[in-house]
């Protein structure tokens, strides 16, 4: 007979198991949830009243409370713990800014640009540590389809603004308006620039390009995104992202040396997006009644205008007030305004400035990551599940060099899944790396 001692025990242990699952669905559910949002949120700049730390603040939390839960479960069960270890590189920035910000001399040291970096730091890592080939396919898809309403809505911006809707109807901030500045419009659709367009616009280019290149055959309508999304590249006139793009995507071809159908069938797509903003540019200038296409081939192939002279004049003065701070720099500040009220406009001149050779020291590691990815996705013809990711970095890390773009959650979501990924594939023979959800 059994006693009653060993019937409670096992009902109790029952009850856990149950409660133990119900637990990790709930968590997990939360957890895939909030994956979908950063998709969403990726291209998002202006949202009403949330700010860029009130989106961090909540999709941390969000992200984080799967962390708690899969690390509290394998102290509990006393199981190995699991996880990027290159991911723990993302924290180091983290902890430079609080360190630079601690010894600054600004009257608010802990403002919005300095704990939004922190958060952006904090979350990347979690990602880093999380994501399975399972979440990264399930980013990838929401990512598609955000972009094709991202994209819609920028070729939206740039006929309604030629045929003279308000901006109410557009969207569209005034300085991006016909007139303005050129006689076409520059379409920003959901980002604050047609620059920050841009530059989210190369993590979908990114990863539909590869995967013309690897000769799968894409669906109608990421077929018509991908070429839509290099139109509305072309059309933001954002040059370094254009540069940064174009060397990405010689060097993926130069590595994969894809097969003569699938080039061409790359080919197709970047005429069409071609085409696209030639045909929009065209019937800017019948519109307006003004020259459009020469203005844009001026403006596009001047790399001595006064917006870059801007960037080049902010070299020298951004090395010398590093000079001034050179080991913890003079805190960081909002939107590259570093704290000598000097405008950098480069991503890589702004840390130097803010935080000096501790903020270098901090992003190092992460440099050389993405510098050993490229190597070997370069070495392996681009055939890795982080291949995209890769194409991508390069590509953003090349348009960093005009405008603050630490700042952006984009920046560093596409720096998490990249390391993740490349974890990811060096454990394939690791069972317990695709299982590390349900610790």
């Amino acid at each position: 007979m059994v006693s009653t001692n060993v019937v409670e025990a096992k009902i109790d242990r029952l009850l856990k198991q149950l409660f133990d699952v119900r637990v990790d669905r709930v968590s997990l559910r939360i957890y895939q949830g909030a994956i979908v949002l950063v998709a969403i949120l990726l291209p998002l700049d202006r949202v009403g009243f949330l700010s860029a730390l009130h989106l961090s603040i909540l999709t941390l939390v969000l992200l984080a409370q799967r962390w708690v839960y899969v690390k509290a479960m394998q102290v509990y069960r006393r199981t190995p713990m699991v996880g990027s270890r290159l991911s723990y590189a993302l924290l180091l920035p983290a902890i430079a800014a609080v360190v630079v910000q601690s010894l600054s001399s600004l009257e608010h040291p802990y403002n919005h640009a300095a704990f939004t970096i922190i958060l952006l730091a904090i979350r990347a890592f979690i990602v880093a540590q999380l994501l399975t080939s399972k979440d990264l396919e399930l980013f990838e898809k929401v990512t598609y389809l955000v972009c094709l309403v991202v994209v819609a809505f920028g070729l939206y911006q740039y006929v309604a603004d030629v045929l003279h809707a308000p901006v109410w109807v557009t969207g569209l901030s005034p300085q991006y308006t016909s007139g303005w500045t050129f006689f076409f419009p520059r379409p920003q659709s959901t980002a604050q620039e047609p620059l920050y367009l841009a530059y989210y616009l190369a993590l979908p280019l990114a990863l539909l390009t590869l995967k013309v290149l690897r000769g799968i055959a894409l669906p109608r309508w990421q077929r018509l995104t991908l070429a839509a999304a290099y139109g509305l590249l072309l059309i933001t006139l954002a040059r370094g992202a254009i540069i940064g793009m174009a060397v990405a995507l010689a060097v993926v071809v130069m590595g994969l040396r894809p097969e003569r159908k699938a080039l061409l069938a790359l080919g197709r797509v970047v005429l069409q997006g071609v085409l696209i903003t030639l045909a929009l540019t065209l019937f800017s200038g019948i519109i307006t009644g003004s020259n459009a296409l020469g203005a844009f081939r001026s403006h596009a192939v001047d790399l001595n205008d006064e917006s870059a002279k801007i960037r080049y004049r902010g070299i020298n003065p951004a090395l010398e007030s590093f000079l001034e701070q050179p080991l913890f720099g003079h805190g960081i500040v909002n939107n590259g305004d570093t704290g000598t009220s000097l405008k950098v406009n480069n991503t890589y001149l702004t840390i130097l400035v803010e935080q000096g050779l501790l903020g270098v020291l901090a992003f190092i590691p992460i440099g050389l990551a993405l510098a050993l990815a490229l190597q070997r996705s370069f070495r392996n013809k681009f055939a890795s599940r982080y291949a995209p990711y890769v194409a991508a970095a390069l590509a953003m890390g090349i348009q960093a060099n005009t405008f603050e773009a630490f700042q952006l959650l984009r920046s560093w979501i596409v720096i998490a899944c990249l390391i993740a990924a490349y974890e990811l594939e060096r454990s394939k023979s690791e069972p317990h790396r695709a299982a590390k959800h349900h610790a």
